[in-house]
């Protein structure tokens, strides 16, 4: 059997205190990333836009990659181990949510009705979030020894 190279490539600046706790928390969910995701880059800093946010993930469908970055708060998580895979199952997700974003955003002009363009992505945003954790919540509820 050939083994499977990671998908992971992590920045170089990643301090090295943490770089072993990032791959301990990510690497044990490989699995759950979809074959055609060929890189995940993974990233660490400590801007972050969003008070109290663990990390980010960027999908590049066309391109086969993803980036999370990870923040401070993700090494004072209660299980940092579920919030990577929650990090690692937006991969798949963000096929159909950047696509429907993408739509909302065509169809519906930020100059003709600003306020149902921006209720149908804020919308789309809390169900892809919530669809994000549901799953995660329950592969982490299935796979605990």
């Amino acid at each position: 059997m050939i083994p499977i190279q990671s998908p992971f490539i992590y920045d170089k600046d990643i301090p090295d205190v943490l770089l072993p706790e990032l791959k301990r928390n990510l690497e044990q969910w490989t699995w759950v990333i979809p074959v055609w995701c060929e890189r995940v880059f993974v990233g660490y800093s400590v801007d972050c836009d969003d008070e109290g946010a663990t990390a980010c993930c960027r999908v590049e469908y066309p391109y086969r990659w993803a980036r999370i970055t990870f923040f401070p708060c993700f090494l004072t998580q209660h299980d940092p181990g579920k919030d990577a895979l929650h990090e690692l199952i937006h991969i798949p997700l963000a096929v159909a949510g950047d696509w429907a974003r993408e739509k909302f955003k065509t169809l519906v002009s930020e100059d003709d009705n600003p306020t149902l363009r921006q209720s149908l992505l804020d919308d789309l945003k809390d169900r892809v979030e919530s669809a994000t954790e549901d799953i995660a919540s329950r592969i982490a509820a299935q796979t605990k020894t």
